[in-house]
């Protein structure tokens, strides 16, 4: 078959198109930077994309690519996580494209509070405070709410492995500056890459295969809520570092990072600390997926030990 896929040199893009690339089907690569895999490709950003004529017949989009980040210009995100996403969706309904598998973020949900084990009956939070939760809610909406293709979305959660451009590379820069936020033993849920593509690659299949899979929402991770604190400390100690002794509560966090937010308003610098972040390092968020399991057909392959062992 042949698939689009957009953010093809990201982390997860890359992976998946690899993947896809590996049972036999060609690829059609849509990202910002060249793309050394052997595939079509298509340097552009999203939102200025104007056509999918030339690369036709396409049998489905995987459209990984987005703006993280806890901080910066909200119109930045916007245009990237929402018009990208809208204009993406229309090209595929103009095109006949049919299938269409998005990859949000279970931030869509964070609302400051713990998270244990909840499904995707949870409701949206009434404020967000980043700009990447907020955007991603609003194109994860947009990509549900789609009546002319069959849509699915996933909600993979901290997502590691071999080849980890974003979350291990982002703990090692840090190093022992890294101070622990409450003495919480709070735990999370993590995605190891390989699986995390299989998730994508099912749920293609499944808005073939499974019609109740359509216009739905899925949380995907290896199924194993894991302390938080203690995967950082692993990945730390596997380069000799350790994280500092120093714990900071969490109310002095929050308003250590208020400041630093109030402050970069001023100085355009992006913070070193942001309450978003602080909520997402000091509260439980882990997931119910069973949903994936039953719907999707989606089995985690390893634990998160042995996925950190292959990653690092």
């Amino acid at each position: 078959m042949r698939f689009l896929v957009t953010g093809s040199t990201g982390f997860l893009g890359r992976a998946l198109t690899e993947r896809l690339l590996k049972d036999g089907n060609e690829v059609i690569g849509v990202s910002r930077r060249a793309d050394p895999l052997p595939t079509k490709h298509i340097a552009i950003s999203l939102e200025k994309l104007n056509s999918l004529t030339e690369f036709l017949p396409i049998d489905g989009i995987f459209h990984t690519a987005a703006k993280v980040g806890m901080w910066g210009d909200r119109e930045e995100f916007y245009k990237t996580n929402v018009e990208g996403t809208k204009n993406l969706l229309d090209l595929a309904a103009k095109s006949g494209v049919d299938r269409f598998v998005y990859t949000s973020s279970p931030s869509v949900i964070a609302s400051g509070n713990d998270l244990e084990l909840v499904d995707e009956r949870i409701p949206y939070p009434e404020k967000y405070l980043a700009h990447y939760p907020e955007t991603k809610s609003i194109a994860e909406r947009m990509v549900l709410r789609e009546t002319r293709l069959k849509t699915i979305a996933l909600r993979p959660h901290l997502i590691f492995g071999p080849g980890d451009t974003n979350l291990i590379p982002t703990i090692l820069e840090k190093g022992s500056k890294l101070k622990r936020i409450g003495r919480k033993e709070n735990l999370a849920d993590f995605s190891y890459i390989d699986d995390c593509v299989s998730a994508h690659v099912l749920a293609m299949e499944a808005l073939i295969k499974n019609p109740n899979s359509r216009n739905r929402v899925y949380f995907i991770s290896q199924g194993e809520p894991y302390p938080l604190w203690r995967f950082i400390e692993q990945i730390l100690q596997s380069k000799g570092l350790s994280l500092s002794k120093r714990v900071v509560h969490p109310k002095l966090a929050y308003f250590l990072a208020s400041v630093s937010e109030f402050l970069s308003g001023i100085t355009k610098k992006e913070p070193k600390l942001t309450r978003f972040l602080v909520e997402e390092m000091s509260t439980h968020h882990y997931f119910d997926i069973s949903a994936a399991r039953k719907e999707l057909g989606f089995e985690p392959s390893l634990s998160i030990d042995e996925g950190l062992k292959k990653a690092l």
